[in-house]
């Protein structure tokens, strides 16, 4: 018996959690760099093929809209705001951050090509998820989590298009 906007922890961040929504997109680019060069994985074949179609349709203003703002707000919401507060009513806030971080983890196979890039993309987005749950914990607050998830999609977009174009 709450408001929807404090249930889903829906308002403004302030400087500071905007610093450490920073310093979780570097941690977590610097795992992802580190992962994927062990493991000798190339940028998904699913992500080059959805920005190379994209520019082609003429479409890659929808492309970045969808990818950096529209699916990190809906997974976001899903994830941390439904799922996390779901699961913290029966359990600890650690199990609950690790489930909804698995199912998290899980909706992104769709973006690997094969069975070495499921072991390096899940995982990765499953700790990715964690430390998200970290952050809204935290803050209190969905947005910088959903700005946070923007920007290293935004990452992800830059690196497939130096990738294509060089």
């Amino acid at each position: 018996r709450q408001k929807y906007s404090d249930y889903l922890a829906l308002r403004w961040p302030d400087r500071g959690e905007l610093a450490r929504g920073f310093a979780l997109l570097a941690a977590f680019l610097v795992l992802s760099f580190i992962l994927r060069t062990m493991f000798g994985q190339a940028i998904p074949a699913f992500m080059v093929e959805t920005y190379t179609s994209a520019r082609a349709e003429g479409m890659l203003a929808f492309y970045v809209i969808g990818i950096c703002v529209a699916a990190p707000i809906v997974e976001e919401f899903a994830t941390r705001g439904v799922l996390l507060r779901a699961f913290l009513r029966r359990v600890p806030f650690a199990w609950a951050a690790l489930f909804s971080s698995l199912i998290f983890g899980a909706l992104h196979i769709l973006s690997a090509d094969n069975l070495a890039s499921i072991i390096v993309l899940v995982p990765a987005m499953t700790v990715f998820g964690f430390l998200q749950c970290v952050f809204v914990r935290q803050s209190g607050r969905l947005g910088p989590a959903m700005g946070v998830h923007g920007l290293t999609n935004l990452v992800s977009i830059t690196i497939v298009v130096i990738s294509v174009n060089s």
